[in-house]
């Protein structure tokens, strides 16, 4: 069976009315031969909400406005199983809309406040009086052609002032409108609050091996990038003589970052503060990283550096001389990040585990092997202990035979207590994970006080951080490599499973 609607007609005019002043919209349903049709069922829809209603004995349907003032859309619809019919109007709910936000100052220091008046379609109403009240002080000031009126508020001291704004016109009153925002004061912090805070955070880095989450100043809590920012003023402004206070400033932490390598030592910071102080500026966060003569300085480094700096300055009554920039991680933090010694990538740190298994020549699972690394780690509680406990070890215990590639594997060169670079890599990577500490395989060219050749050593990971393992020479320590260049090798590859 198909049901053919019948099409009704479907009237509704614009409304234009005050706000809560008792008025309805009323649409008025008709049959073809203008008719009024009664107990018709229609929809109307208002501002996302949809209500029902019913034709009266004249065909009217009537829906009570209880709107703010704007203007808004006004959407009808017959909803019958056998008619038809919709349509739209407008409704001006008249008036005038005031608003303002809440705004943020440093104390002792004046700030703008500004409201916007518009009617009731959104338009700006120019050369209106508005009047503002706060903490007993009135003042009055007029709208400009964008509808805004601003006035200068008065210094005050820290605290939450709430501030009313008013509009009243001297025709129709209907019209007037008022409201009520905050003034939010942020107390001065002195060079000596800076001093003590860089301390709490320069104690808790070192302490914990990461950043705290959020500083505490003068009893206020601040963001690690209000921190930053602030402790990069005192360094310029102690560098420079002066000792006044410091206004704090909002400012959010940079979205992300990666961690901060050990770069060494930074004498010209006072030119890192000052970008640090021009991004938060200009972007209202602090930087994921600046840019420095000893390389790039994530935010972490930055927090850490700062936080020595003002620190330093405070338990000696003057800057250093440099500061040195160094990773905050607690095991990592010890090695140089240089050409042997390289941070980890995502990639490396997510696939963690295929630095852990046994190959063909590096037998992690043999007794003999899992048998010495527990022995040798036995007691120790970090994985710069351990390596270094391993590394110490095989430089003791394995002397270096001279051939090409591999020849003995790990467990060979165990037993027969000598080999050349491949196999000691072999040994020395196999304890490191028997003992659960990834290591990897470094292939290059290097240049020994004989000349150049090529080469194999280890990488066990500490941290986040590739630490150079290289057992072929007494020289050498974990972290450190004395017996070639590490400035002049060429790099040829890593590997999970050395192919020669």
């Amino acid at each position: 069976v198909i049901i053919t609607k019948q099409t009704l007609n479907v009237e509704g005019e614009d409304l234009v009315m005050l706000p809560k002043d008792g008025s309805a919209f009323e649409v008025k349903i008709t049959d073809k031969n203008k008719k009024p049709v009664k107990d018709i069922a229609v929809l109307f829809t208002i501002s996302g909400v949809t209500y029902t209603r019913y034709t009266d004995q004249s065909g009217v349907a009537k829906l009570n406005i209880n709107l703010n003032v704007g203007y808004y859309t006004i959407s009808y619809a017959i909803n019958d199983t056998f008619c038809q019919g919709s349509g739209s109007n407008m409704i001006l709910v008249n008036g005038t809309i005031i608003t303002a936000d809440d705004i943020n100052i440093n104390a002792g220091t004046n700030g703008t406040f500004s409201v916007k008046l518009t009617d009731a379609k959104g338009n700006p109403i120019s050369g209106a009086s508005i009047k503002f009240y706060y903490e007993g002080i009135t003042k009055n000031a007029i709208t400009n052609a964008e509808g805004i009126a601003t006035i200068t508020v008065d210094p005050l001291g820290k605290g939450d002032y709430p501030i009313a704004y008013y509009y009243y016109p001297t025709i129709g009153g209907n019209y007037s409108n008022s409201g009520q925002s905050y003034i939010h004061v942020s107390g001065t912090i002195s060079i000596a609050n800076i001093i003590d805070a860089s301390k709490v955070v320069k104690s808790f880095i070192e302490s914990e091996g990461k950043l705290p989450d959020s500083v505490l100043i003068n009893g206020e809590s601040y963001t690690l990038a209000q921190f930053l920012y602030l402790a990069a003023i005192a360094t310029i402004n102690i560098n420079n003589g002066d000792f006044s206070d410091l206004d704090s400033k909002d400012a959010a932490n940079p979205d992300n970052y990666n961690k901060c390598g050990n770069l060494g030592n930074l004498v010209d910071y006072i030119s890192v503060a000052q970008s640090i102080i021009d991004y938060v500026n200009a972007n209202g966060k602090a930087p994921g990283s600046v840019p420095s003569n000893v390389g790039t300085i994530t935010f972490d480094g930055l927090v850490y550096a700062f936080a020595r700096v003002v620190a330093f300055y405070g338990n000696n009554q003057q800057l250093p001389a440099y500061v040195t920039i160094k990773s905050i991680d607690s095991e990592s933090s010890q090695f140089v990040i240089n050409r042997v010694n390289v941070k980890a990538t995502e990639s490396e740190l997510a696939n963690i585990n295929t630095y852990l298994q046994p190959t063909a020549n590096c037998q992690v699972n043999d007794p003999t092997i899992v048998a010495l690394a527990q022995r040798l780690t036995a007691g120790l509680s970090t994985p710069t202990q351990k390596a270094s406990a391993i590394l110490d070890y095989v430089i003791d215990n394995i002397a270096y035979a001279g051939y090409y590639d591999t020849t003995r594997g790990a467990k060979k060169t165990l037993t027969d207590k000598r080999g050349n670079c491949c196999d000691q890599a072999h040994l020395v990577i196999a304890l490191f994970r028997a003992a659960d500490l990834p290591a990897r395989y470094v292939h290059g060219t290097c240049t020994f006080s004989s000349g150049p050749i090529g080469h194999v050593w280890a990488q066990v990971l500490i941290g986040d951080t590739w630490v150079v393992a290289d057992p072929v020479s007494s020289r050498n320590s974990l972290g450190v490599i004395k017996n070639w260049n590490i400035n002049t090798f060429t790099f040829k590859s890593y590997y999970t499973s050395l192919p020669f």
